[in-house]
């Protein structure tokens, strides 16, 4: 009896311990879910783009399965993601979205990455997806911190618009505001350099208010006649719809070059815990927001 009672006290320690033997336990399905209430439609003769931050994805065993049901459900055309930690289960995301494709760019020991996912029957992709500032200099890694300088992809449309599209996530918290300003003039810079007669897209967790005494957005609100952000109705909206919704505020933004203001037909944020109420621990803390362009 006493070795029948050794032995079993022997495996609840091994369990206990996670030796390297032990079988654990099934992980539970992650649930099904229903989000079709919580998007809105897409058409194949729009152009419709996303920027969402997955919270270090993943948060949790489940949120590769919801990510996947979400982008199914919405089948947009491209998405932005921030904050991609694990690049195995993002390679499993994409083996789990047939017709998809996209890169996670990163830049020295990060692992909050930048990435693109976009649709091949909607969108051609026209050079490799790379850093919008390849050079390692002082000024960028104090912008945009050292591991999180932003990503650059050239894609066509199927109905033949061709356009620049800039995914970002810059520093976040009070304190910061200097370096954030600084990044956007220096993405504004390069637009202008590069770009200037073409439709750019810059979509991605901004981590400041479009509303603020102390605007580090003014490089591109000074300049109406050729930016603008389709999300400053929402973030002079109510709170309700503020993308990040656990403070609340409004930090992820998505903003056009003037090629594009009479395009837009639609900018919202899609309220996904509406419809899954473990979305803020399961998948993430920001709602994704997405703008339809004609």
């Amino acid at each position: 009896m006493r070795n029948v009672i050794y032995i079993g006290l022997l495996s609840l320690m091994l369990f206990a311990c996670g030796g390297s033997n032990t079988v654990m336990p099934s992980p539970v399905v992650p649930e099904a879910v229903n989000y079709s209430s919580c998007v809105v439609p897409v058409g194949d003769v729009t152009l419709e783009l996303v920027t969402w931050n997955l919270e270090n994805f993943p948060a949790s065993f489940q949120t590769r399965e919801q990510v996947k049901q979400i982008i199914l459900t919405l089948n947009p055309d491209l998405i932005a993601l921030q904050e991609i930690r694990s690049l195995s289960e993002f390679e499993l995301l994409m083996q789990d979205l047939e017709g998809w494709e996209g890169d996670v760019l990163t830049v020295g020991n990060g692992t909050q990455r930048l990435a693109f996912l976009y649709k091949t029957s909607e969108l051609t992709l026209l050079q490799p997806i790379r850093n919008l500032f390849d050079a390692n200099t002082e000024e960028y890694n104090d912008a945009f911190t050292s591991v999180r300088r932003p990503i650059h992809g050239s894609f066509l449309h199927q109905n033949g618009l061709r356009f620049e599209v800039v995914n970002l996530h810059l520093k976040c918290c009070n304190g910061s505001e200097d370096r954030r300003r600084k990044a956007l003039s220096l993405i504004k810079e390069k637009i202008d350099t590069e770009w200037s007669q073409q439709p750019v897209v810059v979509l991605g967790d901004f981590n400041d208010e479009l509303v603020d005494d102390n605007n580090v957005f003014d490089v591109f609100l000074n300049d109406p006649v050729n930016y603008q952000f389709t999300t400053l109705p929402i973030a002079q909206g109510s709170p309700s719809f503020w993308s990040y919704p656990s403070r609340p505020s409004h930090l992820d933004h998505i903003l056009i070059s003037d090629e594009l203001f009479n395009r837009e037909l639609l900018t919202s944020t899609l309220r996904l815990s509406d419809c899954f109420a473990g979305y803020a621990t399961s998948v993430s803390d920001h709602w994704p927001v997405m703008i339809r362009l004609e």
